[in-house]
């Protein structure tokens, strides 16, 4: 486990940060450092000895031995430069994808400790954009630029010093195209480009959002025929995404360009100065010459130091999002196990709501062991809510859960997880196998338990038509089986994990009348002698509830048993007739159309 408080509170320097998640990856990174150096080193040599051999060549001393022999030098300077170069991109590389790793797990695991209120609030595209697309854009900065920086930092550093022994003037001059250079890269940084470089991220963000919006509400899109509204909404984020590229593009490739010719051109300088150096005798042939070479060495490694800073940018942008992300606030958990004896909820006096807005207004009530308790209203009463705070995806703003006689704040979350089922009317299956989305339930089952399991479930009669029976994939989300289909195996994963409180969440409010019975019975199953809670919208599948529990407007209308919340509340014995009522109506028009069926 990463230790994330480390990371992201003791220092305020993106760089460091970030190099925090690369932990005993950094030593490698060092040892790649010092190849990188060795190689170029290695890559300056054959600069001194071309000097060499033009200086031979000049005084006509050249002989052909002399230059093989300089020429063999130079080719195994060329090879182990390389091979220095490639031992050096491999470990960085690795160091790189390690801690790219690192950060994701981090970035997941600080989500799964948050409220999924609070998540949901946040917008999928930024979330995407931060996970996928951001952090893969650190993998140059750690790869090349940090291990390529140090060693083009010292390459230049060499090559300046070793002109000052020749001669201070062209060494002077050889720095100049550099200074301007940098100069002019300065004036693109202070002239907005990290503001710009910002926008540029954030309208990338908002293209992010759009088109998983647009592509999941498809369906909708289409059937309500808003596919230019849509459309509009889309163009605009993309053309927003252009502007704002176009805009950093705009402003940095002229400063670019002027860097790009002029930095590379340390010869234009160094040339006259040197040649008026050896006119007036201040300088011999083999001087001039040799610091003419060396000096086409300097700007090569600058201009890739000027290159890898510009992607700094990029370290602070995304280190600014990951510490948003890991600021998050987390769900209070404890961290010693605690053994609990009895699996009764009790729900005292709580509160909660988004923002500023309370919808769950001081609610108590006690969920008894073994004994099933319904929560009933209106669309909008909170019941789903509750359900929702009592499995923990949300937290609770004043008051308290207890699972027997601990508040579930106190219990570690993987200790409480393992005593909740929660099934809900959309639950949602990974792209696995069958298989695999029956056993998230209980990864280490037995093949016995698994059986039983899909076949209380209902499951065996959908899967005989698939081929690879157990072992064919879902599809994105469980697109490739019915919504009945879903649930069932939803339903087999929560037998499966067998724990002592089941929360049923309007676990058949989406199912045909033909499904409900057959999902109504695995779930009978599934909470056999278990604490069980059933947010329902058909009374009729909660009358036989030891204790019904009737929301109005985030509060407890009335609680009992069917038949005296049918006596004491009216508006219970008002659902319950209207609920009656649908049935007759349902039935009545189901015997109509037999009969007009008959004639």
């Amino acid at each position: 486990m990463i230790k994330k408080e480390m990371i992201y509170m003791k220092k305020e320097n993106p760089v460091s940060e970030i190099f925090a998640y690369a932990r005993d990856g950094k030593q490698r990174l060092i040892l790649s450092a010092i190849f990188a150096v060795i190689s170029v080193i290695l890559g300056l040599i054959p600069f001194s000895l071309g000097a060499k051999i033009l200086e031979q060549l000049l005084d006509g001393n050249l002989t052909r031995d002399y230059a093989i022999k300089l020429g063999l030098i130079c080719l195994v300077a060329f090879l182990l430069k390389e091979f220095f170069g490639s031992i050096s991109t491999y470990i960085s590389h690795g160091v790189a994808f390690r801690t790219l790793r690192n950060i994701r797990v981090t970035i997941i695991d600080k989500i799964e400790r948050v409220s999924l209120g609070y998540i949901n609030g946040q917008s999928l595209g930024e979330f995407k954009k931060t996970i996928i697309d951001d952090v893969d854009s650190l993998e140059f900065v750690l790869a090349h630029a940090i291990p390529e920086m140090i060693s083009n930092s010292i390459a230049p550093i060499l090559l300046i010093i070793y002109m000052f022994t020749i001669s201070w003037r062209s060494a002077v001059a050889g720095l100049i195209s550099t200074i301007i250079g940098i100069f002019v890269v300065a004036i693109m940084m202070a002239g907005g480009a990290q503001k710009i470089f910002k926008v540029f991220t954030e309208g990338s963000a908002k293209m992010n959002s759009t088109v998983i919006e647009y592509v999941n509400g498809m369906e909708v899109i289409k059937v309500f025929n808003q596919t230019a509204s849509s459309m509009k909404k889309y163009e605009g984020s993309v053309t927003n995404y252009r502007d704002v590229m176009n805009a950093w593009y705009n402003h940095c490739y002229p400063f670019l360009a002027i860097n790009n010719v002029i930095a590379p051109l340390s010869v234009a300088f160094v040339l006259p100065v040197t040649a008026i150096s050896y006119i007036s005798g201040a300088m011999t042939m083999e001087s001039m010459i040799l610091s003419i070479v060396v000096c086409l060495g300097v700007s090569e490694p600058i201009q890739k130091l000027v290159k890898f800073t510009d992607h700094f940018n990029e370290i602070n942008m995304v280190y600014s999002k990951l510490k948003q992300i890991l600021s998050m606030p987390e769900l209070s958990v404890g961290n010693k196990k605690i053994d609990v004896n009895n699996t009764g909820i009790k729900v005292e006096n709580i509160k909660f709501g988004y923002s500023n807005n309370e919808i769950i207004h001081s609610v108590s009530f006690e969920a008894k062991q073994g004994k099933m308790t319904a929560l009933v209203g209106v669309s909008g009463s909170g019941k789903s809510t509750i359900a929702k705070l009592i499995a923990r995806f949300y937290e609770v703003q004043e008051g308290s859960i207890k699972i027997g006689d601990t508040d579930i704040k106190k219990m570690p979350f993987g200790d409480y997880s393992n005593l909740i089922s929660y099934v809900s009317q959309d639950n949602y299956l990974p792209n696995l196998s069958l298989r695999d989305n029956v056993l998230m339930g209980k990864p280490n089952a037995t093949e016995t338990e698994f059986e039983r399991a899909v076949e209380a479930a209902g499951c065996n009669e959908f899967i005989k038509k698939f081929e690879r029976g157990y072992d064919t994939m879902v599809g994105d989300a469980g697109d490739k089986l019915s919504g009945g289909e879903r649930q069932r195996v939803s339903i087999a994963r929560a037998i499966i994990k067998n724990a002592p409180i089941v929360i049923l969440d309007e676990a058949t409010a989406s199912i045909d009348p033909e499904n409900e019975s057959k999902i109504q019975n695995a779930l009978d199953k599934l909470s056999k002698g278990k604490t069980l809670i059933v947010i329902a919208h058909r009374l009729s599948t909660i009358i036989n509830a030891d204790n019904i529990i009737l929301m109005n407007k985030g509060e407890i209308n009335a609680q009992g048993t069917h038949e005296e919340l049918l006596e004491k509340s009216k508006q219970y014995k008002s659902m319950w007739e209207a609920h009656v009522g649908a049935k007759d109506w349902s039935m009545h028009k189901y015997v109509n159309r037999v009969k007009e069926g008959v004639r």
